[in-house]
């Protein structure tokens, strides 16, 4: 067997490797993004709809958070913007054709008469749960259309700490005096990066309009949305452009295309930053799980981009190669026509030399 033919099986046996590894870090990327979920309103929201959806996390510095008349001005801008856009009509209609929704967190004592425990509470306004879908073991989660000021969704630590159990949907439970009744009850993470970013205390929630009878500090610092996406990047311009001015202390995420390849690589260089820690910013458990995630998909990402360098320049080999091999097939087929001419020319010589000495 000559050199070139060797070559040519350990370039392809080099290039099929790269593939299955290529390949294989690919899988890995998209299942850091759906344990992540990150996108998971987006991704709900296509199940029933031909339109291409993505979902923005703004996050505004917790001293600077909204109220709730700040997340209903923030959503009539937004819908505002959409209709000016034409990303959706200006007539109203009886299907949603886009979704929003804000939250905050601070921690509080929880109470079962004298048994307490202390817990994150997550204040939410909107749909909440349809950009953070917690699994949920009974009951159901309130919503925009039905939480009144006296319910809770309890996780099922806390479930465990205050009665003892997870049938718990229908129960009485009291923050600073005021009751809340049970309409739900949560899976807190199994895994243990999860574990870590959620904490020890169980984590509840409440509605954002109870919050002000409880807590006269708490704020929302923390707004969603989820808008049809006309072009790439859409809905991650609309949100910086009309998220106010503070907000620019905070950070704005497209959580859509946060692990799509392209984005991971132009991200790479972001990785030292994403080791800092900023003692004046703090982001809740999910979007913690959704970085770590995030971190190991760069890392992952970077040397994928440098490894398909070796398929590329061998497609350019081929090509090459590939002209070189036609310019050959036609050279050949060149000769085969001139030869063809030539014999033609050489039997018309020898027809008329014939003729001639006939003649004579």
């Amino acid at each position: 067997m000559d050199k070139k033919k060797i070559f040519r099986i350990v370039l392809a046996a080099v290039n099929i490797i790269i593939f299955a590894v290529v390949g294989l870090c690919i899988l890995k990327i998209h299942k850091l993004a759906q344990e992540s979920l990150s996108g998971s309103a987006s991704r709900a929201w296509k199940e029933d709809s031909p339109t291409e959806y993505s979902d923005v996390t703004i996050f505004y510095h917790p001293v600077l958070g909204m109220d709730i008349p700040s997340a209903y001005s923030m959503h009539k801008k937004v819908e505002e913007r959409l209709i000016k856009d034409s990303a959706i009509p200006k007539e109203k209609s009886d299907n949603r054709l886009w979704i929003d929704c804000a939250s905050g967190e601070f921690s509080g004592t929880v109470c079962n008469g004298n048994v307490k425990t202390e817990a994150q509470i997550c204040t939410t306004w909107g749909d909440y749960f349809v950009f953070h879908p917690e699994e949920l073991i009974s009951g159901y989660y309130y919503d925009k259309d039905n939480a009144n000021f006296d319910v809770i969704v309890l996780d099922d630590i806390a479930s465990w700490r205050l009665f003892g159990g997870l049938d718990t949907v229908g129960l009485e439970v009291t923050i600073n005096g005021r009751p809340f009744h049970v309409t739900g009850v949560v899976r807190s993470p199994t895994d243990k990066i999860s574990q870590r970013a959620y904490g020890k205390d169980p984590h509840v929630y409440i509605p954002a309009d109870a919050v002000g009878l409880i807590e006269s500090n708490a704020s929302l610092n923390i707004y969603e949305l989820c808008v049809p996406d006309k072009v790439r990047d859409y809905a991650l311009t609309i949100s910086k452009e009309l998220a106010p001015e503070q907000s620019e202390i905070g950070n704005v995420i497209d959580q859509t295309n946060r692990f799509d390849l392209i984005t991971l690589v132009k991200s790479h260089g972001l990785i030292p930053e994403s080791a800092m820690v900023n003692a004046g910013f703090s982001y809740p458990w999910w979007e913690n799980v959704t970085r770590a995630a995030e971190l190991q998909a760069r890392i992952i990402s970077y040397p994928c981009a440098l490894a398909l360098l070796v398929p590329a320049i061998t497609l350019i080999y081929l090509l090459f190669a590939a002209v070189k091999g036609i310019g050959r097939l036609f050279r050949f087929i060149w000769s085969k026509i001139d030869d063809i001419h030539q014999k033609k020319l050489k039997r018309r010589y020898e027809q008329l030399k014939a003729a001639s000495e006939h003649q004579g």
